[in-house]
């Protein structure tokens, strides 16, 4: 045993306390500060997930603004299947079976240039000043955020990619 553990054990036994009690305590303390050190990782999850929680709002604000305005240029560039959603990037007539991605167990759009839909020129500068991405993993040609429209015309914006939470989506 190292000195610093020798004199707790010393200072341990004075105290009356049994060896194996001693012992038990060092190795619960062991992990109490293995769960501390861990705390700020699973927070900084967790404030990448309301991050990603409120992008996905953002998004989805913004696309119903648009939409009141010209509903025209919305329904062109969204894919009308409820069962498969499309990822919000820039890259546009992409082989979408040459791209290997999970979006949180959805199911990609895989007809040729529906995996992904580009808003940018739909979002900005107006209401949006860029398009959100992901805050850990996204990039401008893959924000790791879907849209989805269902068969009731409602939008569904989410995460592909949450941390904490088990799916991050907003649907209206």
């Amino acid at each position: 045993m190292s000195g610093g553990i020798k004199k707790i054990m010393r200072w341990l036994k004075r105290l009356g306390w049994p060896v194996w009690f001693s012992l038990t305590g060092l190795v619960l303390l062991a992990v109490v500060v293995m769960i501390i050190r861990q705390q700020p990782l699973t927070r900084q999850k967790y404030l990448r997930d309301i991050e990603r929680r409120q992008d996905a709002r953002l998004i989805l604000e913004a696309i119903l603004l648009k939409r009141e305005q010209q509903s025209d240029a919305l329904i062109d560039v969204i894919d009308q299947k409820e069962s498969t959603v499309q990822i919000i990037g820039q890259l546009v007539n992409v082989d979408c079976d040459d791209l290997n991605f999970n979006c949180g167990g959805y199911h990609l759009a895989r007809a040729k240039g529906e995996c992904v839909v580009d808003l940018t020129s739909l979002l900005t500068p107006e209401p949006l000043t860029r398009l959100p991405v992901d805050p850990l993993v996204g990039m401008e040609n893959n924000s790791q955020y879907f849209i989805n429209q269902l068969n009731d015309n409602r939008l569904v914006i989410g995460a592909c990619q949450p941390e904490i939470s088990s799916s991050i989506k907003i649907t209206r």
